[in-house]
């Protein structure tokens, strides 16, 4: 295959995972939330969440597309530390645990599409 076919499966595969994953991921916090009123987090200082989705949904692409032998467990660990993080942090009034559950279901999407974008990069391989 040429070069230029490898471009392009991880244009795809990136396309996949950055642009439609991100609104994959914001489609299902949305409905969460729509869904269950008491899931609405409070307006609040910190990282955007679509910057750290773009960047989990990068690294993890690329580690997948890589064949990277720990790339499942490295994407449970990332979430679990993100779900530590969030839930350990002292707030007052404490976090909204409806609010915390549907951003872990946000970001285990966000994996998904990381996981499948990072077959799709290479899927060029014979």
């Amino acid at each position: 295959m040429t070069w230029c076919i490898v471009v392009v499966y991880w244009l795809v595969g990136l396309t996949w995972a950055l642009v439609v994953g991100h609104f994959g991921a914001w489609a299902v916090v949305k409905g969460v939330r729509a869904y269950l009123p008491a899931a609405r987090p409070a307006a609040g200082d910190g990282i955007p969440a679509w910057l750290t989705g773009i960047i989990e949904r990068l690294f993890f692409t690329t580690a997948v597309a890589l064949e990277s032998s720990g790339a499942a467990p490295a994407m449970m660990a990332w979430m679990a530390i993100k779900l530590a993080a969030n839930w350990n942090r002292a707030q007052t009034p404490p976090p909204n645990v409806a609010a915390v559950l549907s951003a872990v279901l946000g970001g285990l999407v966000s994996m998904f599409f990381a996981l499948t974008g990072g077959v799709i990069c290479r899927s060029w391989r014979p």
